[in-house]
């Protein structure tokens, strides 16, 4: 289920584009008279959506700031097809004369292009703001502040603005101004792009994953026995004593709801750790893409959880974290695979960096991806992530494909073509 906030009028194009597209019963939407309620629409939305879209972006950089999420959070941003629809319309309304105008939250190399290619004078453009410094209302005056004085002053005629509150804020002070709305077919490439998003993230939670709890004592003790079939039970699976230990087999979704429990204070398995002394009982937990590798990351964290004193969690890609959600502070875990060291070398990059760095790329469209995509998924900076990328393309396994514009007045995000099913080969291979 994707789930669209924003003004009524943008929840209404959603809404009307996914009947279209034959998917309204995939959608649901709340809209607010006033940006400053996005966040707490959103929360309600939350329990029942894989993916949340946001129609602005102050609203969205207001939620990722609010707290952890049980879904994915994604904002449209205004494309060219937008500017370009705005351009049509006031062009009919004005008999095919075009006013000098002003313009606000597109990047600025689109604004010229754009007007450019249909041979209008090259516009104003009101040079962004920090979106997380203010908030929706900030915002929509300081922009509305910098139009008007655009006009005052005769450098612009006229004012096209992305947001609701500008541009009401101009029309009462008596400016001509245009709000730029999405077009249909950006929202539709976002509805698209969630849904998408939303396939991969509900495969994912079919993926396996076990959790291993173990005593300090080494021995099948009958307390802890029932304690552990109960929370299995809670798990949808069964507990079975092998080594010395208690196994129980999952998947990733069942896991992370636990886990999502336990971050806001309900009970799950990771009370067998948390309520027993320090060591007394230790639980790691592991995610793969097969039950193997699932066991396998789950032993690491099995042996890491004696010094984190809380249920450890490994990742297929070698990322470990506490059951609280922090980053353990452990050693890193040592690569021994003969084919990811050998891409290791040949990229510069870390092999757990790589494995990590090939488990995000499978949820993205590596075929066309930038590093502020890349950044968002893996959790680094952009510049971090453009480093990674540019040793693949380094070691010839990716290349430039092209350009992205960038959202306000920004330089355009480089598009990187990743041929991961070769390095997904060179990982796999024994030299």
């Amino acid at each position: 289920m994707i789930g669209i906030v924003g003004p009524e009028d943008s929840v209404a194009l959603a809404t009307k584009v996914a009947e279209e597209l034959g998917r309204s019963e995939e959608l649901v939407g709340l809209a607010y008279p006033d940006p400053g309620d996005a966040v707490a629409l959103a929360r309600q939305l939350e329990p029942t959506c894989d993916v949340l879209l946001f129609t602005g972006q102050v609203p969205f950089e207001q939620a990722k700031q609010s707290g952890r999420w049980q879904c994915e959070l994604d904002v449209i941003l205004h494309s060219p097809a937008d500017l370009y629809r705005m351009i049509a319309i006031i062009l009919k309304e004005r008999e095919g004369r075009f006013p000098r105008v002003s313009v606000d939250m597109i990047d600025g190399e689109t604004i010229r292009r754009a007007f450019s290619d249909i041979g209008l004078t090259d516009p104003l453009v009101i040079e962004p703001l920090d979106v997380q410094d203010v908030s929706s209302g900030e915002l929509a005056r300081r922009m509305a502040d910098r139009h008007a004085q655009a006009v005052a002053e005769g450098r612009a005629e006229a004012a096209l603005t992305c947001l609701a509150g500008t541009y009401r804020l101009l029309r009462e002070q008596g400016v001509e101004a245009w709000r730029i709305d999405h077009a249909p077919v950006t929202i539709r490439q976002a509805l698209e792009r969630a849904w998408y998003a939303a396939q991969v993230r509900q495969a994912t939670g079919l993926s396996p994953a076990v959790v291993l709890v173990s005593a300090e004592a080494g021995g099948e003790d009958a307390t802890l026995t029932r304690r552990v079939a109960g929370h299995a039970r809670r798990l949808g699976s069964r507990a079975s004593f092998e080594d010395g230990r208690f196994v129980i087999t999952t998947t990733r979704a069942a896991v992370s709801a636990a886990l999502e429990r336990h971050r806001s204070g309900q009970r799950s398995f990771v009370d067998l750790a948390t309520s027993a002394p320090a060591g007394a009982v230790r639980v790691g937990i592991g995610f793969g893409d097969t039950v193997d590798t699932a066991l396998l990351c789950a032993t690491k964290a099995l042996q890491l959880a004696g010094s984190t004193h809380d249920a450890t969690i490994v990742s297929e890609d070698g990322a470990v974290e506490t059951a609280g959600g922090e980053l353990a502070a452990t050693p890193s875990l040592q690569e021994t695979s003969a084919g990811v060291l050998r891409l290791a070398g040949e990229t510069g990059l870390g092999p757990l960096a790589l494995r990590r760095l090939v488990a995000t790329l499978n949820r993205l469209d590596y075929d066309g991806v930038t590093a502020q995509q890349l950044a968002k998924f893996y959790g680094v900076t952009p510049r971090s992530a453009r480093r990674m990328l540019g040793g693949l393309a380094s070691a010839g396994y990716a290349h430039e494909a092209g350009v992205q514009a960038a959202p306000g007045a920004g330089r355009p995000h480089v598009v990187y073509a990743v041929d991961l099913p070769r390095i997904s080969r060179v990982m796999a291979s024994d030299a």
